[in-house]
């Protein structure tokens, strides 16, 4: 039994062929290239950017700690 290769005509159908086989080795390829770049490229730009505004804060906080700590007021 073979399937059509094109669609019924009447209203609402779309012009040209309908597919019978999708290639997805090539679909997949695709997408894992674009997902591998984007991460990558997220990586290199907004991930190191993310990290050092994180160490930033943590050393302000540390240090208002510890000054804290030295002062000799009571509270």
């Amino acid at each position: 039994m073979s399937l059509p290769t094109t669609a019924p005509a009447g209203p609402g159908s779309g012009p040209g062929p309908v597919p019978t086989e999708f290639d997805t080795e090539s679909i997949v390829t695709t997408v894992e290239k674009r997902v591998v770049a984007r991460l990558e490229r997220w990586r290199r730009e907004e991930l190191d950017d993310h990290v050092l505004q994180l160490v930033e804060r943590r050393l302000e906080e540390e240090t208002e700690r510890r000054s804290w700590r030295r002062g000799t007021e009571v509270f």
